[in-house]
């Protein structure tokens, strides 16, 4: 039994509450909220941007996989139908597996996926764009949707047909805004042109701090600050850009800790349902639709990927590997590409006789894109002493295959 933990999560979102209440805000665990280094200045954009994690964004043309923590069919087609509507305007494709199967976080034929779907831990969140694979490891959800599982099931009466069309709009409004941040965009009601930080009341009985220092926030005021003050002072890739309030990604601040109440700026009624215009406009222009992903079975991915974590079982370490075969003999450019570089990366630091042996073993049986992925791995992890018995599989690979692209790399690792 393979054991999780949701230890990295970067964004949550509101949960919906009648309008009486104290309303439970997204937070940046405590944990994370002084991982960035701040610094100085701001890039701004020309027009189309709203506000975007710079260098977290996806390569343009990226098939991005999918998989679930827990939840059955009907609550998977539903994240399914409701995330795709990005790709209608991004360059982006989610692979969520095939209907009726959708990929299973746990199982290792579902091999790796950049986005890992969770029901279990508090909250709604997710993790901003390429820290998906970057601050979470295969084992971890990287965004979060508490208890829609339970809400949407086919034990409450939904099914595959008719669960797109009777989920509530705030609820799916939900899931495109953790998918916005999935694919790099942040919080608008942190950009730098919008300005929420200097439009809430910060002093009084009315303050932002006692606000959400009160059940069920319960807040510190540096939290306060993390998660409402100018991203730019945490996120150093922030891009801020055209104020949108219309944003699927706008934070629903309350009237009474807004100067002014309901005719400040940062003020809207109810929870933006839908991807505005300047979200759209965003996608589009940093995830452009001429852009082809183009790559081949030497190249590997353009930003750093988790592996396993230290101290890993023996189990956990075969389970990686099996995934790391599934991903390697994929249809999809970009998830061989994704497996070489998890792979290179993780030989860096494991390269000890059993996992060498464990990988190699009877290589020369495997498919021509499984010994092409091991080889370039092998020859990007650097100088790796290889245990005899790798040595002679590796050899015997070459002496059976006439591709050129094999034999060179192939050469690369037994010279």
């Amino acid at each position: 039994m393979l054991i999780r933990s949701g230890i990295m999560t970067i964004a949550l979102l509101s949960s919906p509450v009648l309008a009486q209440e104290i309303e439970i805000q997204e937070g940046l665990p405590e944990h994370l909220m002084y991982m960035e280094t701040p610094v100085s200045g701001d890039a701004s954009e020309d027009g189309q941007s709203q506000h975007i994690g710079g260098s977290r964004t996806w390569p343009p043309g990226q098939v991005l996989k999918v998989c679930f923590f827990g939840g059955d069919e009907v609550i998977r087609e539903l994240i399914a139908a409701v995330a795709a509507e990005w790709s209608a305007y991004a360059n982006l494709t989610f692979d969520f597996g095939p209907v009726g199967r959708r990929y299973d976080c746990t199982a290792p034929q579902s091999g790796f996926s950049h986005i890992r779907v969770g029901f279990s831990e508090k909250g709604y969140w997710s993790l901003v764009g390429t820290d998906s694979v970057k601050k979470a490891n295969q084992y971890q959800a990287s965004l979060n949707l508490n208890n829609y599982d339970m809400e949407y099931s086919g034990f409450n009466g939904f099914t595959v047909v008719d669960v797109v069309a009777r989920a509530a709009p705030f609820r799916k409004a939900t899931i495109l805004h953790e998918f916005g941040h999935a694919i790099g965009l942040l919080h608008e009601h942190q950009n730098k042109n919008l300005d929420c930080w200097n439009e809430v009341i910060r002093e009084g009985e009315n303050s932002v701090y006692k606000y959400f220092a009160k059940p069920p926030n319960e807040w510190r005021p540096e939290k306060v600050e993390r998660n409402l003050g100018p991203a730019l002072l945490y996120d150093p890739d922030s891009v801020s850009g055209t104020a949108d309030s219309k944003s699927i990604m706008m934070y629903l601040i309350p009237a009474n800790v807004l100067r002014g109440g309901t005719s400040n700026k940062c003020y809207i009624a109810s929870k933006n349902l839908s991807i505005s215009d300047l979200d759209k406009k965003w996608v589009a222009r940093y995830y452009p639709m001429n852009v082809t992903d183009i790559g081949t079975d030497e190249d590997l991915a353009q930003y750093t990927i988790a592996t396993l974590p230290p101290g890993a079982s023996s189990e956990l370490l075969q389970d990686f590997l099996d995934r790391i075969r599934v991903d390697l003999n994929s249809g999809v450019t970009a998830v061989r590409r994704d497996a070489r570089s998890r792979l290179a990366e993780f030989l860096k630091t494991r390269n000890d006789i059993q996992t060498l042996q464990s990988l190699t073993s009877d290589l020369s049986q495997e498919s021509y894109r499984t010994q092409l992925g091991v080889a370039v791995a092998l020859s990007k992890a650097g100088n790796i002493v290889l245990p005899d018995a790798s040595l002679a599989e590796l050899q015997k690979t070459l002496e059976k295959t006439t591709n050129k692209e094999l034999i060179i790399n192939l050469g690369k690792v037994l010279k």
